[in-house]
């Protein structure tokens, strides 16, 4: 390429063999997808690099630079796409981790809170069968009497607790719902 009496070559020559290059790389090219499009962005940079450098000696005929811009544009592009991909990809895993945590969260208070629940009806029927057999003995139940009023306004109490649980898992759905939203509905406050 360095002789005196330059070489005349076609530059669609050379585009058409960097779009076979590109083509044989992407289908070929294994790897995570923003590295791929990162050694696809350094080879469009050093082509372009090698072009300027050996433009006096080779008589490019129809020579293009905005071929070449376009090119580099297309190759940052799709370098950011790959970038916003992985970006999605781990922004959806996470979405799931934090559901999955909500439902397991949920599953667990339920849980607790019914087995109290049933714990607090059984004390209920006990309490209430030496109630009435007190009753029939004719023997003061008024101790009995206040402890099962007791055993009732704590079930009272965690009935309300479940339903602030319900409540509250209501809220952290709705606020999991509001960060998972679109950054263009965040950015404009569309629900």
């Amino acid at each position: 390429m360095r002789k005196q009496d330059r070489t005349s070559v076609s530059y669609r020559e050379i585009d058409d063999a960097c779009t076979n290059i590109e083509r044989d790389y992407k289908s070929q090219a294994i790897g995570s997808s923003n590295v791929i499009a990162q050694v696809f962005l350094e080879f469009n940079e050093r082509l372009k690099d090698e072009i300027d450098q050996y433009k006096e000696i080779l008589i490019l005929k129809d020579y293009s630079e905005a071929l070449i811009q376009e090119r580099q544009e297309k190759a940052k592009k799709e370098k950011e796409v790959a970038r916003l991909e992985e970006r999605r990809k781990y922004l959806e895993m996470e979405r799931k981790i934090q559901e999955q945590r909500l439902k397991d969260f949920d599953r667990k208070k339920r849980k607790e809170l019914e087995d109290e629940l049933k714990q607090l009806q059984i004390n209920e029927e006990v309490l209430q069968k030496k109630t009435d057999a007190l009753e029939k003995a004719g023997m003061s139940v008024a101790t009995l009497k206040a402890e099962l009023n007791k055993c009732r306004e704590e079930q009272r109490k965690r009935q309300s607790q479940i339903q602030d649980l319900k409540n509250q898992i209501a809220s952290l759905a709705e606020q999991l719902r509001r960060a998972n939203r679109p950054w263009y509905k965040k950015l404009f406050g569309i629900d």
